[in-house]
């Protein structure tokens, strides 16, 4: 009779640390798919961090953000026809150096007028009237976009600003809204945020400022106060205004 007994208190057990074993296991099962889902639903948003170094880096989108793209995929091609000899291409002998960084390294986009969906296809639409190879100019790695606000600091570094060499920003649709929330007093306000908070990334990170880096602002009208916003690094003038 007691073995019986002992018999029993011993597959209640078992049976016991079974099923807490099917529920622990179930929990982690559960917390590993959320994890995923969540990795993969910010990727398809355009929300992840940007890991690339010595990119081009444009901020902001406008009507002339796709034609920019197109003349950075000609640049981009030009430089590699020149390379795609055997001796450059298998040997890697007698490459050419790029005639600028931007010709070499990736371009990543961040505004927050778009989804990532609507500036990859965009730009795919854009590249395909003109003619570029996608096996060329790949949209998602060579060209990436980023779902962001341009003149936030905590989307400038995600978007990896502290590693860039060349800095577009192309903020003139967010001079409009100021200009028309402030009713007409505020001129270029979206373009001298942008800066200001460029200005703030790059000076407070530990790296130091890349001595290539150079900044270049699109500007639909000249402005004293966005002149008054500009820094230089190194001892090197770092951004140019263009009207």
């Amino acid at each position: 009779y007691n073995s019986d007994v002992q018999d029993t208190g011993h597959r209640l057990i078992y049976m016991g640390q079974m099923f807490s074993g099917l529920v622990i296991f179930g929990i982690f099962v559960g917390f590993i798919a959320d994890s995923v889902t969540s990795f993969m639903e910010s990727l398809s948003e355009g929300k992840t961090k940007v890991v690339s170094t010595d990119h081009t880096l444009v901020l902001g989108w406008n009507e002339s953000t796709p034609r920019l793209i197109c003349q950075i995929a000609f640049l981009r091609r030009a430089w590699r026809v020149q390379n795609e000899t055997f001796m450059g291409t298998y040997l890697r002998i007698g490459r050419v150096p790029p005639s600028t960084p931007v010709a070499k390294s990736r371009v990543v986009i961040l505004s927050d007028k778009y989804s990532k969906q609507e500036m990859d296809e965009m730009i795919l639409a854009t590249l395909s009237e003109r003619g570029i190879s996608p096996k060329r100019t790949r949209v998602g790695w060579d060209i990436i976009c980023r779902n962001g606000d341009p003149t936030n600091v905590h989307d400038l570094v995600r978007a990896g600003t502290q590693s860039a060499t060349s800095i577009v920003l192309m903020l003139s649709e967010k001079d409009a809204e100021e200009l028309e929330l402030s009713g007409g007093k505020v001129k270029n306000g979206g373009t001298i945020a942008g800066l200001l908070a460029l200005r703030h990334v790059l000076f407070s990170s530990h790296a130091p400022v890349s001595p290539a880096l150079r900044v270049t602002v699109q500007m639909s009208e000249p402005s004293e106060y966005a002149e008054a916003a500009t820094f230089v690094a190194n001892d090197a003038p770092c951004v140019q205004l263009r009207d």
